[in-house]
């Protein structure tokens, strides 16, 4: 399902139930509204930020999604009545906290794995990586830059600022993280997207990963993106293959 406004894939949150157990009046009164209609799918758009709410059929079974392998087109019935989730921004999140002046230590590849594009929140990646040594706020999100064994090509995370939702994970190749062997095992059969700023961009588009190459030598991976499934291969043309995003900052760059 995309989003209405700008089209990226829609990710269902949870599904809000309208009975008299709900905690919130405001749902109470909007399911008044709506008849035999038991609750509401969330969906929230990992790049625009808009939230969208879908009446639940009156034969479908009220869930909640907090697993990410439960597609947005599960068969709601075959699944358990969980108790319902609230859709909230981290509270009053100003001012990301930068680590210590000089700490360069590399950041953990198989950590960074764990942060997932579209489930992830600003918290998670603090809980799992820690805290970057680099800020940048651009047009497409907020930017954190993480360092690898490489200080001129550090790991970076795109967040949305509205709900500090993680919108992409670029994790540098230093030490051989990945290679086309293992990704092929694990994404199928890339597909070519462009050549710019004299690297190649590759994309397994049905699963939201892409490699950049150094140069135009495919087997040279630089760095491996990773964004929500299903991310539409045109509108990642449009965002310029996020390659600022990726490469714009350097261990010792002050924050912006």
């Amino acid at each position: 399902m995309e989003c209405s406004t700008c089209q990226s894939p829609l990710q269902l949150k949870g599904i809000q139930s309208f009975t008299d157990d709900s905690d919130s009046p405001n749902w109470k009164l909007l399911g008044d509204h709506l008849g035999d209609h038991s609750g509401a799918e969330i969906y929230l758009c990992g790049s625009c930020g808009k939230i969208e709410l879908y009446a639940v059929h009156p034969d479908e079974t009220l869930i909640n999604i907090e697993d990410p392998d439960i597609a947005p087109d599960a068969d709601h019935a075959e699944l358990q009545w969980q108790t319902p989730i609230k859709i909230e921004p981290i509270a009053n999140i100003k001012v990301i906290p930068l680590r210590d002046e000089g700490d360069t230590t590399p950041t953990d590849i198989n950590e960074i794995l764990k942060v997932t594009p579209g489930v992830s929140n600003l918290e998670e990646v603090f809980e799992k990586i820690g805290y970057p040594f680099a800020e940048h706020n651009l047009p497409t999100g907020t930017l954190l830059c993480y360092p690898s064994d490489d200080p001129h090509n550090p790991h970076s995370i795109l967040l949305d600022p509205n709900y500090w939702l993680v919108k992409m994970v670029a994790i540098h190749n230093d030490v051989g993280a990945f290679d086309l062997e293992n990704l092929g095992d694990a994404y199928g059969q890339q597909e070519f997207v462009t050549r710019m700023d004299g690297s190649e961009y590759w994309m397994y588009e049905a699963h939201g990963v892409a490699k950049v190459t150094e140069g135009f030598n495919d087997e040279a991976i630089l760095f491996v993106q990773f964004f929500e499934n299903r991310l539409d291969m045109n509108r990642y043309m449009e965002m310029n293959c996020f390659s600022q995003e990726t490469f714009m900052c350097e261990v010792g760059k002050p924050s912006q």
